[in-house]
């Protein structure tokens, strides 16, 4: 499974804000809640930036 989402921070998406715009893009695709799942981190996470 895999989101895409742009941000203007250097900072992963998955520690930013607490990862919520993560959270907020698995439920939008998905339907799938991270934060209740517990698995809104990079155990479960992968980030890859492309500039």
């Amino acid at each position: 499974m895999r989101v895409e989402m742009a941000t203007v921070s250097a900072i992963t998406p998955i520690t930013a804000t607490g990862g919520q715009n993560v959270a907020d893009a698995f439920m939008r695709v998905y339907g799938i809640d991270l934060k209740k799942a517990v698995a809104l981190n990079s155990a479960y996470l992968e980030t890859i930036i492309i500039q």
